[in-house]
């Protein structure tokens, strides 16, 4: 018998006992996914000790992202969809933008396509209090209509979505 298999069973059944969908689905994930095989692909490939790691969720659970150093963050895929299509699309729009984002690298960990990218410090649009919103509001109103600009005025060849 296949020990992925006899691991995603016992991992549904402790699963089972944990409230909120939200709080299972991040358990689920990170139990179900090799972070040990992760770290050790992550010290190869940058060829330094890992001092600070830190273990994130993507939207939706569908990526683990680990944070590596302050320095590095590194975005693994979670399940079965299309990784590899995936990884070079989200190239393609980066790529395409012409906004200061993070440098992205597409790394290969086997035939999984992982994504590399220099890491920023801060709290994302999603994670900020609905005060700290209303607190920084002018500052806000002053970035979100020039990236809602800069996405419209480009041409659809260069955004492949």
């Amino acid at each position: 018998m296949n020990l992925n298999k006899v691991r995603r069973v016992f991992v549904n059944i402790i699963c089972g006992f944990i409230p909120g969908k939200t709080h299972r689905k991040r358990v689920r994930a990170y139990l179900n996914s090799d972070i040990l095989r992760y770290k050790r692909f992550i010290r190869r490939d940058l060829g330094v000790t890992l001092h600070n790691v830190h273990i994130k969720y993507g939207y939706g659970t569908k990526n683990i992202i680990i944070l590596v150093n302050n320095k590095w963050a590194y975005k693994f895929p979670v399940g079965n969809t299309n990784i590899n299509a995936l990884a070079n699309r989200e190239l393609r729009i980066v790529n395409a933008m012409n906004i200061h984002i993070p440098d992205m690298q597409i790394v290969n960990m086997g035939n999984v396509c992982v994504r590399k990218y220099e890491y920023i410090a801060g709290k994302t649009f999603g994670e900020l209090k609905r005060s700290e919103i209303l607190a920084n509001w002018d500052r806000f109103s002053e970035k979100l209509p020039n990236l809602c600009m800069l996405l419209r005025n480009r041409p659809p060849t260069r955004l492949p979505i």
